[in-house]
C-alpha cells in the first residue's frame, strides 16, 4: 500500500488574494461591477488598489460508482465493513506506510466508512475492494485531492494482508485510473510511497504510473523517522498504455 491516502475530512474553503494593479480607483467613485466567474469575488479597497478576493467555490459531487478489478468490485464503502477497515488500519505495514490514518478504533472505523461513502464535496472518490464471490473485504483506493480545475488529482490504497503479492492492488489501481482518466475526465494522477516501500512501487510501475524522481526526507512515517519518496506521475493520452 501507498501513504498518499487522504484521511477524508470535510474539505476546508481557501480564500486566494489577487493583486489587480494599474486600476487606482478615485475616493468618490463607487468601484465598477465585477465579472462573473465560476468563482466568488469580492471587492476590497487598500491604499487606492483594488483588491479581488477569489473564494474557490465547492466542487460539484461526484456520483458514486461500481467498478470492476478481475474477480473483485470496487464500490462506496459501506458501515457494515467497519470491523474489516478496522482491523486494516491496525495492521503494522499501515501503520508504518499511512500516517495519516486515523482509523484506531470502533467509532473511527465507522466514521471512515460513513466519510469514504460520500462523495457529496466532490473532493474524493473512496472505493471498498471487494472479492465477488466471497464478499469478502480485501482495502480500499481513492481518488483524493481532486483538482478539476487543473484536470488532476493524487491516488491512494490499503490492501488487505490476504490479498498482498497477488496483483490485487495493480487491478483496483488500474480500474480506478480508467475511471478517473475517462468518466472523471483527468489529465494527471500522482502517487508518492517511501523508497523502502518496494511493494508499492511495483503497483505505482505495473498500473502504468511514470517514476518522476525521489523527495528525500519528505514524510515522516509510522517509525516517526523522516523517509525519501517516490513521486510517480501518470498522464492521461499516448503515455497511459500499461
Amino acid at each position: 500500500m501507498n501513504e498518499d491516502f487522504q484521511e477524508r475530512d470535510q474539505p476546508l474553503r481557501h480564500a486566494h488574494l489577487h493583486s489587480c494593479t494599474g486600476l487606482m480607483e478615485r475616493a468618490a467613485a463607487p468601484a465598477p461591477p465585477l465579472a462573473r466567474t465560476d468563482d466568488v469575488a469580492v471587492s476590497t479597497h487598500e491604499g487606492g488598489t483594488r483588491l479581488l478576493a477569489r473564494l474557490r467555490a465547492p466542487a460539484d459531487p461526484l456520483v458514486p460508482r461500481t467498478l470492476t478489478a478481475g474477480e473483485f468490485l470496487l464500490r462506496p464503502p459501506s458501515v457494515d465493513e467497519h470491523m474489516e477497515v478496522l482491523a486494516l488500519g491496525v495492521d503494522p505495514d499501515v501503520r508504518l506506510w499511512n500516517p495519516r490514518c486515523q482509523v484506531t478504533d470502533k467509532a473511527s472505523a465507522i466514521r471512515d466508512c460513513l466519510a469514504g461513502a460520500d462523495w457529496s464535496g466532490g473532493t474524493h472518490a473512496t472505493f471498498s475492494i471487494i472479492h465477488r464471490g466471497s464478499g469478502r473485504y480485501a482495502g480500499n483506493i481513492a481518488v483524493h485531492s481532486i483538482d478539476r480545475a487543473n484536470s488532476q488529482a493524487k491516488m491512494g490504497y490499503r490492501v488487505a494482508p490476504w490479498t498482498r503479492g497477488q496483483g490485487v492492488a495493480t487491478a483496483a489501481v488500474r480500474s480506478v485510473i480508467g475511471w478517473a482518466l475517462g468518466d472523471l475526465g483527468l489529465a494527471r494522477l500522482l502517487l508518492t510511497h517511501g523508497v523502502e516501500n518496494i511493494a508499492s512501487c511495483r503497483v505505482a510501475q505495473k498500473a502504468g504510473f511514470d517514476l518522476e524522481g525521489t523527495m528525500p526526507l519528505a514524510k515522516r512515517f509510522g517509525d516517526e523517522q523522516l523517509h525519501d519518496e517516490h513521486l510517480h506521475v501518470l498522464l492521461a493520452g499516448p503515455r497511459h498504455t500499461t
